[in-house]
Formats: structure tokens, C-alpha cells, sequence
């Protein structure tokens, strides 16, 4: 199956989040990975042809990674 450039930068993206959830301590991994996922999930009803808010969503969740990457942030809220 091709994918369009869009699917591939949330593909993409997913992977880099995974990625930046296992650069947590150990301690905390499951929690960002746990949001990671449910982030991702929350948002997979959206039609593939909704061009402008996937790339709306894409450009907010880029914002939020590089605050959350950041070392001095150490765990996050699931509440």
C-alpha cells in the first residue's frame, strides 16, 4: 500500500516520539509511552483527506515534543 507524504510524516513523527519516550529514565518510560500512544490513538478517527488539521496536529505535537524532550522534564500527567 503507498502512503501519501502526510501519512508518512506521522509515521514518521510516531516513530521520533516513541523514540524521545525511551530517552526518559527508566522510571518513567512507561508513562510516556503510555501517552504517546494514547495521543496517537485519540486522534486515528481523523480522515486521512482533513489535510490541513492532521497537519495542524502535526505542527502542535512537534511543539510539545521539543518542550517534553527537554532533560529537566523528567515525567508526565496522565490525569
Amino acid at each position: 500500500m503507498a502512503r501519501s507524504g502526510l501519512q508518512k510524516q506521522v509515521i514518521q513523527f510516531y516513530r521520533r516520539c516513541l523514540h524521545g519516550a525511551k530517552q526518559k529514565e527508566k522510571i518513567y518510560q512507561p508513562h510516556w509511552l503510555e501517552f504517546v500512544h494514547t495521543e496517537f490513538r485519540r486522534n486515528q478517527h481523523i480522515p486521512r483527506t482533513e489535510f490541513f488539521y492532521i497537519e495542524h496536529l502535526l505542527r502542535v505535537g512537534q511543539r510539545r515534543y521539543e518542550t517534553y524532550s527537554r532533560p529537566e522534564v523528567k515525567d508526565i500527567n496522565l490525569t
